[in-house]
């Protein structure tokens, strides 16, 4: 036998060092792979929020054709003050599915009525027992059905260009001037609702804002109901200035709109065409003119 035969072979394997090479290697590919998967995650959410919003605006307009051509009603008022959602009116007439969700506290049920951004905040809402988070500006609201359907609970994610009273003409005497498309109605024959406007006598359809990323109606009232946090680039310090919202126009199509191009005050969602950020987004029929 030779002495070379003799020699111990060398183990098959990766020496401490190479490992660590290696190890190092497969850190740096997911550090750079990581922010793109997170990117990629955050547009199929916002793809998906932007398919939601059509479905809505789909279920919406079967209300309308069903319902004379009226515009979808903001607010349902019944006797006392609670009231229910205009997204009460399309699961119990069946424009949308009904997600059979519990009144109780938990993440949202998946839905066209919710955007997937926002699926685990749960906001304030009117259902006795649900922990209120009164801080949070945007997410979801669980809400309980007291005069359509009563019972029924649903999850909602998306604002509607309404407001949830009576409104008045610019012409006319008394302080509101708001005009937006969508308003209330009454279940109690002694506080009757205005009269709904028509989709017909809505010109610009295309441009009139219907539904959006945000919470509830009278954005008005408080801007940060329509939310720019969901998609895009967003600095909470700068939530008028930043990010981009999906919104829903009269004539049924989406688009995704950047933050700083939509009202932040009340003036600009209640003003004139000349008071707007931008004119192309009309919020009320003041804008028109």
């Amino acid at each position: 036998m030779s002495t070379a035969s003799c020699r111990r072979r060398r183990p098959v394997g990766f020496t401490l060092v190479e490992l660590l090479v290696v190890i190092g290697i497969i850190a740096l590919l997911i550090s750079i792979l990581l922010p793109s998967l997170s990117k990629s995650r955050k547009q199929a959410r916002m793809v998906q929020c932007m398919s939601n919003l059509r479905s809505v605006g789909q279920a919406a307009m079967q209300y309308s054709i069903t319902n004379g051509g009226v515009v979808l009603p903001s607010i349902i008022w019944g006797p006392g003050i609670k009231d229910d959602s205009w997204a009460h009116l399309l699961v119990s007439g069946k424009f949308l599915p009904d997600p059979n969700i519990q009144p109780v506290a938990g993440p949202a049920q998946p839905s066209p009525l919710v955007c997937p951004e926002v699926s685990e905040l749960l906001i304030a809402t009117n259902i006795t027992g649900i922990p209120q988070n009164t801080n949070a500006v945007d997410g979801f609201e669980r809400r309980l059905s007291y005069h359509i359907q009563p019972g029924l609970v649903i999850d909602y994610a998306y604002g509607i260009n309404g407001a949830t009273y009576l409104e008045r003409d610019r012409g006319a005497a008394g302080p509101l001037v708001y005009m937006l498309p969508s308003t209330s109605i009454s279940y109690d024959p002694s506080a009757p609702g205005p009269t709904l406007k028509k989709t017909s006598s809505l010109r610009r359809s295309a441009e009139f804002v219907y539904m959006y990323d945000g919470i509830a109606w009278n954005p008005f009232n408080n801007a940060n109901r329509v939310s720019g946090g969901r998609h895009g680039k967003f600095d909470p310090k700068k939530p008028f200035d930043t990010g981009i919202t999906n919104v829903l126009f009269m004539d049924g199509h989406v688009a995704s709109v950047d933050r700083k191009s939509l009202p932040s005050t009340g003036t600009q969602f209640t003003g004139t065409a000349a008071q707007m950020r931008d004119p192309q987004y009309i919020f009320t029929l003041n804008q028109l003119n």
